[in-house]
């Protein structure tokens, strides 16, 4: 209910991109900016926004709040619907990347990749990124549905 409550009106959003992106859940390049529309996320370095210094954060953040406690959810039901899908992802990802890795960056720096906390977070990420383009279709759905709906009550009237 606390997801619904906080999307605006559907109608607004002409693509799942721009709905992914009021929702918190969109691609960001490597420069740490939104990708162009047909741009395809890189690899290496990009990733999902999140508050810090030069990333612009123009989602809604009671719309994000919601989706965190939505995953929160999936967490803990694993046997759900999306929960399971979750736990697929989740399996995926450990198969892809079997142990951590270090990895060291520009300047020295020291990272660990993959750790169990690095798969939860990218599970939990494509997880709710599948869901965003979901709901966004379902919602467009049950608009048209309703425009069509009082289209025909018009009519009868």
């Amino acid at each position: 209910l606390r997801i619904i409550a906080s999307i605006p009106d559907i109608s607004a959003f002409e693509t799942r991109a721009q709905f992914c992106a009021v929702c918190g859940m969109h691609a960001l390049g490597q420069d740490g900016k939104k990708l162009c529309k047909g741009e395809i996320p890189p690899n290496s370095r990009g990733g999902f926004p999140r508050k810090k210094r030069g990333v612009i954060c123009d989602w809604k953040p009671t719309l994000r709040q919601a989706l965190y406690l939505f995953d929160d959810q999936l967490n803990r039901n694993s046997e759900s619907v999306w929960g399971a899908k979750r736990k697929a992802i989740k399996a995926v990802y450990r198969v892809k990347h079997p142990v951590p890795v270090e990895e060291v960056l520009e300047g020295g720096r020291k990272v660990k990749r993959y750790t169990d906390g690095h798969i939860q977070n990218m599970a939990r990420w494509k997880v709710l990124n599948k869901f965003c383009r979901f709901l966004f279709a379902e919602l467009k759905r049950l608009d048209k549905q309703l425009s069509e709906d009082e289209g025909q009550l018009g009519k009868v009237a």
